[in-house]
């Protein structure tokens, strides 16, 4: 009797201990459940108009629109359709903040904008999804803008690209742990396990970021990538562009270098070229946000990644890298809207 009466004790202590950290994680890590995206054109999207709070990178707060994404509301039909990763996802700033924001407001009213980006959405697995996004709509998006930090495409990439089996991240439909799930206490220790806690915490001293002397050189940079992949790659985005009559634009945005003389570099690996060659090569527009970085940093020093409570110049994204992608994907659509008026 006595043991089950210490038991009861320990299960209220435990229910109330979950549900007090739940109430207090929740400002700091409260993010909405996966589910089934119907257009299978995304692995999964959020659960329809869940409301999401963060700190554990930035500070941010928001609302997920009725079709499961990253916007303050559903822009049908759009004239933009945004592409991407966590990174343009951009739940580490505010909505007013990212690029989809800055964007639409440098544009006026003139274009309507849509963000469709979502975490873990690399470069290969949008491009893999590209037809299935075209159907999506009613009217074809006029551009197609897709965001990478990336540039390497491997033959295995092209291969799954053209076959469209990218691994895919998996929906949860067990209904015990949807339940964990929606608890902010549950969420925050599967967020820092994943995140590799145990892997720090076992790791002694470990150097972190320092500053690099410029005269050091990747060597990386000295190999010649394959360019077969990337021929392939976008000989595929080439196709669709064709037979959609969009425009696709890629915005790269290379992670920043801090060096020991103060000062910041974006260097690019051997697959930059190919990369950037073969899109040009195949139409696609090929937007670089590295003069907008250095701009940025060398106006008001600020950097296009990073937040006060994380790493500088690592990370995500920041509201100043929002601002200076943005602005990058302004310029490639202005000068596109020009070369249309030009022919017509």
């Amino acid at each position: 009797m006595k043991v089950l009466k210490y038991l009861g004790k320990f299960a209220a202590a435990a229910i109330t201990a979950v549900i007090i950290l739940s109430i207090i994680f929740s400002a700091y890590y409260l993010v909405p459940v996966r589910v089934d995206n119907p257009e299978k054109n995304t692995d999964y999207k959020w659960e329809p108009n869940a409301v999401w709070m963060r700190m554990e990178e930035g500070i941010s707060a928001g609302k997920i629109d009725a079709n499961g994404f990253n916007n303050t509301e559903v822009t049908d039909d759009p004239d933009i359709l945004i592409l991407g990763s966590s990174h343009m996802e951009a739940a580490n700033v505010p909505q007013d903040s990212n690029t989809a924001s800055y964007l639409s407001e440098m544009l006026d009213g003139k274009l309507s904008v849509y963000n469709m980006s979502i975490s873990g959405h690399t470069f290969p697995k949008i491009c893999q999804y590209l037809p299935q996004t075209m159907k999506a709509f009613t009217k074809t998006p006029k551009y197609i803008l897709i965001e990478t930090s990336a540039t390497d495409i491997s033959e295995n990439d092209a291969q799954s690209i053209l076959n469209h089996d990218v691994p895919k991240t998996s929906v949860n439909h067990n209904k015990f742990l949807d339940l964990l799930q929606r608890l902010p206490f549950f969420r925050v220790v599967y967020y820092q396990m994943d995140g590799g806690l145990i892997k720090k915490l076992s790791d002694a001293g470990g150097t972190g970021n320092k500053a690099v002397d410029p005269s050091d050189k990747d060597e990386a940079e000295t190999e010649k990538a394959d360019e077969t992949p990337y021929n392939e790659v976008f000989g595929y985005l080439q196709d669709i562009q064709d037979e959609y009559r969009t425009k696709i634009i890629i915005v790269y945005h290379p992670t920043e270098q801090l060096n020991a003389d103060g000062t910041v570099t974006f260097p690019h690996d051997a697959s930059y070229d190919p990369f950037k060659n073969n899109a040009e090569a195949h139409g696609i527009v090929f937007a670089d946000a590295t003069d907008a970085f250095e701009e940025r940093y060398n106006k008001d020093y600020q950097l296009p990644h990073g937040f006060i409570n994380g790493k500088i110049g690592a990370g995500h994204l920041n509201s100043a890298g929002h601002y200076a992608a943005a602005k990058t994907l302004y310029n490639a659509i202005t000068d596109a809207e020009e070369a249309k008026d030009a022919d017509n």
